[in-house]
């Protein structure tokens, strides 16, 4: 994309992402409150029955403020302008495979580093699970054009991280989210409580995940060298063997 249209693609995608992260934010919420409440009673699981309620109506006025603005002109030019940066590229005459190999190599160097030095915190587990779930959707989409190298070990490694990492952010939102609802105060505790008990095994799982991911790397690299020598040791003159990615 040339820059002008990089900088108004890149607002109307912000724009866009923000309107329906609310109404995606209030769902993990309602979704998590679910998934972390046992059978139970009490005065704990009485609120958080209230609690469950009060995360349905906050859905819906979620869900009615979205309604509300698809209509709306500043919503629809954001679209038009997402549709005529895709409209660009698919005009492009760079071939897609060279391209694909380029970025799929760029996004995988950047996402290795990240993994050796990366320190678990909220912040930094949110920016990762961005950086994976590209790579991911590359590696899969990049197959069928013939480009970015991505073995299905690679790929399985990428859907176990994002799995996780998508876990520990629902678990960040429903952390947010409960913050309005003070008044469920017993309710809040059970499900705080329960939240950090459910993150600590998700962090076990993550740490796992992450030497999976970068041991598929280090034996891609290893894998690498050792078939191009072969290669290259066994090629007959005047034949063309393909590299190995």
């Amino acid at each position: 994309l040339s820059p002008l249209l990089s900088r108004d693609y890149r607002r109307a995608l912000k724009r866009v992402t923000r309107d329906l992260g609310r109404l995606r934010d209030a769902d993990v919420a309602r979704q998590s409150v679910e998934n972390l409440t046992a059978e139970g009673r009490g005065r704990g699981f009485d609120e958080l029955k209230s609690l469950s309620i009060a995360l349905e109506r906050h859905r819906l006025r979620s869900a009615s403020a979205l309604q509300a603005q698809l209509t709306d002109s500043s919503w629809l030019k954001a679209v038009s302008t997402l549709r005529s940066g895709i409209d660009f590229v698919l005009s492009n005459e760079q071939p897609m495979a060279a391209v694909a190999s380029a970025l799929m190599e760029d996004r995988r160097g950047r996402l290795r580093a990240r993994l050796r030095t990366l320190k678990p915190s909220p912040e930094g587990l949110h920016r990762l699970r961005r950086k994976v779930k590209t790579l991911r959707y590359l590696s899969e989409e990049m197959r069928t054009v013939g480009g970015g190298c991505a073995r299905e070990e690679e790929v399985a490694a990428l859907v176990g991280m994002q799995d996780i990492l998508g876990k520990l952010q629902d678990l960040e939102v429903l952390r947010h989210t409960l913050r309005r609802y003070a008044q469920h105060r017993h309710g809040v505790r059970k499900l705080r409580a329960k939240a950090a008990a459910r993150r600590k095994h998700l962090l076990r799982d993550f740490e796992e995940r992450r030497a999976t991911l970068l041991r598929v790397w280090d034996e891609r690299d290893r894998r690498g060298i050792v078939g191009t020598s072969r290669n290259r040791s066994r090629k007959a003159p005047g034949v063309q063997r393909p590299e190995e990615c």
